[in-house]
């Protein structure tokens, strides 16, 4: 990736950034979120998928959000 420019998406000074290998071995080796590089991936596809329900997700999460605690 180096080679073909700086794709990498975050906006954070980080010592890891454009090296994707050690970014995503970092987050997932702290189960810690998603690199944001990641986002619009997963969110495209949670998206597709309230879609089968009616983008009804949020509704959901309102009406539970208490026992989510």
């Amino acid at each position: 990736m180096r080679a073909a420019g700086d794709h990498c998406p975050c906006q954070e000074k980080c010592p890891h950034h454009g090296n994707c290998f050690e970014c995503v071995t970092l987050h997932r080796g702290h189960c810690d979120h998603l690199p944001m590089c990641l986002w619009d991936m997963v969110n495209e596809r949670i998206c597709a998928l309230s879609h089968l329900t009616e983008h009804t997700l949020r509704d959901y999460e309102d009406k539970h959000k208490d026992d989510a605690k």
